[in-house]
């Protein structure tokens, strides 16, 4: 591919290459001493500049791109004149330490290009720093916006009395009469105060150091649930600043125990009368608090209960509102009973209600209604299996002329072991409604008698076939539509022989009416003749 050339001809190509070389040497020297170039002409340094890959390549013996392209002509015909190249290997070897300089100076050219682009980096300084600050302004007031300060009120914090030894030592109590809770105005952070509840704090009042009227101040802190720097960001104002004491001389008194019960025992089953041992216990404490307990209460859960109940319960005192007294001056001489609850079969009976007397002339007992109609009872089982139903009798209607309402207790119609278990409680409501009657005549014709008794022998026949008036009584819109036939009006013949008969005629009995009087008929009975 490559033509042979003399050793002369392959000195020039070098010899113009080291002058391309040293001109460029030139150019980069007046290049330095201008202290810098133009846009264009680093644009142009550019592409006569080498990159550091490239420079790399040079220190190993080669040449810039632009040097590069002349070089591999002058390559193809040293490849083919190697032998003749090796003779002239001291002024190749000259011609590149030339080459290394231009390298260097190049290189020397890039690091300015470096310094350049970094100082774009310093240009204007100040506006970047401005810039900066105020982006540190905007996201310090989001911050401010999302975690404003804000105000909160916390309610009911409670106060821990401490030193009040300091007043029992002497034989004396001391009663809170006010400041048992505190509430407090805290101030900070929205992230920290929204967070906060009466446990997020820690009231105490110390009663060792008390002015003359019995009071002192109520400190209150954060407590270790809000970290210490989120605390310093808090301020707290307690809205009541003080607890007062009232101090007094220690008295007793015996309260009963009563028990109660919750939920309710398994189907079929009912617990019986509640047992508290002991059933009367001590307290003591200032007679402020004392004046207001009236009983010590103790509760028992029965859910489920299928057999006696005994069990070991705490107590607690109770005031007249039937709210706890929780003191820590009021002692008990016991703070648990022992309670036994039995417990019983139950079943259901009717209740069936009559009067007792009569009510005033002219007047009937309407209805008589009542509610319940049916009670659970309970109680021993041999007892409950002898009775059906609760049977109430003396429901007094003497002489009434209006309607008689009262309650009655089931309790006392019930054998003393058996009690009611039903939830609707021991009374049933009875009302018994008496209105005013009228009598009205209804005519009876004797046509209308049935004649029981009677045989195909003989003959019957009415003496008086006169129609007859009778007199039925009642509720005024329940008989006014009743018939004198409707009354079943009969007589009754059997077995009578021939001859003349004065009969009294029966009628029904009616619930809603009543026949005044009695009403008689002759008859006469005779035999037939064949």
């Amino acid at each position: 591919m490559s033509k042979k050339r003399s050793n002369k001809q392959t000195d020039k190509p070098v010899e113009a290459k080291t002058e391309e070389v040293k001109t460029e040497e030139t150019k980069v020297e007046e290049s330095e001493a201008e202290d810098t170039v133009s846009d264009a002409e680093t644009e142009n340094l550019k592409e006569d500049t080498v990159s550091d890959a490239e420079t790399e390549n040079l220190k190993e013996d080669t040449v810039s791109d632009a040097e590069t392209e002349n070089l591999k002509e002058d390559t193809d015909t040293l490849y083919g004149d190697t032998d003749t190249l090796y003779g002239d290997t001291d002024m190749l070897r000259s011609s590149t330490d030339n080459l290394y300089a231009n390298t260097d100076n190049l290189t020397g050219d890039g690091h300015r290009e470096e310094a350049k682009k970094k100082n774009k980096l310093l240009d204007n300084l100040g506006l970047k720093i401005l810039a900066l600050l105020c982006s540190f302004v905007i996201w310090f007031v989001v911050m401010n916006l999302e975690d404003g300060v804000v105000t909160k009120t916390i309610y009911d914090i409670p106060v821990n009395i401490i030193n009040g030894d300091t007043i029992t030592q002497n034989g004396k109590l001391y009663n809170v009469t006010e400041g048992e809770t505190v509430d407090v105005i805290v101030k900070g952070p929205r992230s920290t105060v929204e967070n906060l509840e009466a446990t997020s704090f820690e009231a105490t009042a110390d009663i060792s150091h008390l002015s003359v009227t019995n009071s002192t101040t109520i400190k209150v802190s954060l407590n270790n649930t809000v970290s210490v720097t989120r605390a310093k960001k808090v301020s707290i104002t307690p809205v009541n600043q003080y607890v007062i004491l009232s101090i007094e001389e220690e008295v007793e008194k015996s309260i009963p125990v009563r028990v109660i019960t919750t939920g309710s025992a398994s189907d079929g089953y009912a617990i019986g009368n509640v047992v508290p041992t002991p059933n009367m216990i001590t307290v003591s404490g200032p007679e402020s608090v004392l004046s207001n307990i009236v009983e010590a209460r103790a509760v028992v859960d029965v859910s489920g209960a299928y057999e006696d109940v005994e069990r070991v319960v705490r107590v607690g005192c109770i005031d007249g509102y039937g709210a706890a007294v929780e003191k820590d001056n009021v002692f008990l001489s016991a703070n648990e009973v022992t309670v036994s609850i039995p417990v019983y079969e139950t079943k259901e009976v009717p209740i069936n209600i009559t009067t007792a007397g009569k009510v005033h002339d002219g007047y009937d007992i309407r209805s008589i209604n009542f509610e319940p109609s049916t009670v659970v009872i309970a109680g021993e089982k041999e007892v409950l299996d002898t009775i059906e139903s609760i049977d109430i009798k003396d429901v007094v209607v003497t002489d009434a002329t209006s309607n008689i309402e009262k309650n009655i207790d089931i309790v006392e119609y019930l054998p003393g072991d058996v009690f009611v278990a039903d939830s609707v409680g021991n009374e049933i409501a009875v009302s018994v409604e008496v209105a005013e009657t009228v009598e009205l005549e209804k005519t009876l014709n004797t046509g209308d008698i049935r004649i029981l008794g009677a045989t195909e022998d003989k003959n019957y026949e009415i003496v008086d076939p006169q129609p007859l008036k009778i007199k039925i009584q009642g509720f005024e819109d329940e008989i006014a539509d009743i018939e004198a036939v409707d009354l079943n009006p009969r007589i009754n013949l059997e077995g009578y022989q021939a001859g003349k008969y004065d009969l009294e005629i029966e009628f029904d009995d009616g619930d809603n009416y009543t026949i005044n009087g009695t009403y008689r008929v002759k008859i006469e009975v005779r035999d037939n003749t064949p």
